[in-house]
């Protein structure tokens, strides 16, 4: 390989193995701890709500208990990781609609 064919080799697979690590964390998704909305005026998933020792925010959903589903916010227009379920056109969620 010629020198700018090998940088330009190297550089490819390290923003591919930037992309999949990024999304691959991203896609985890949590269930504890507050996630903000992607949208205010969407509402939380189930088994989550803007509610938190009886104060509201609007901008942040909190998990109701233990079995909570893992919660990630998106794009509308991305899908979902796998295990997924897409629930407002906004959220990710283990648990399904």
């Amino acid at each position: 390989m010629t020198p700018k064919l090998t940088s330009a080799a190297t550089a490819l697979a390290f923003a591919v193995a930037a992309f999949v690590f990024t999304a691959s964390a991203h896609a985890q998704g949590t269930n504890s701890g507050a996630v903000e909305k992607p949208k205010k005026s969407v509402a939380c998933p189930s088994g989550w709500s803007s509610t938190k020792n009886s104060e509201t925010d609007t901008s942040r959903c909190f998990p109701q208990g233990s079995i909570s589903p893992k919660i990630y916010g998106k794009k509308e227009s991305d899908s979902c990781a796998s295990g997924y379920f897409e629930v407002y056109g906004v959220w990710c969620s283990t648990k399904r609609p």
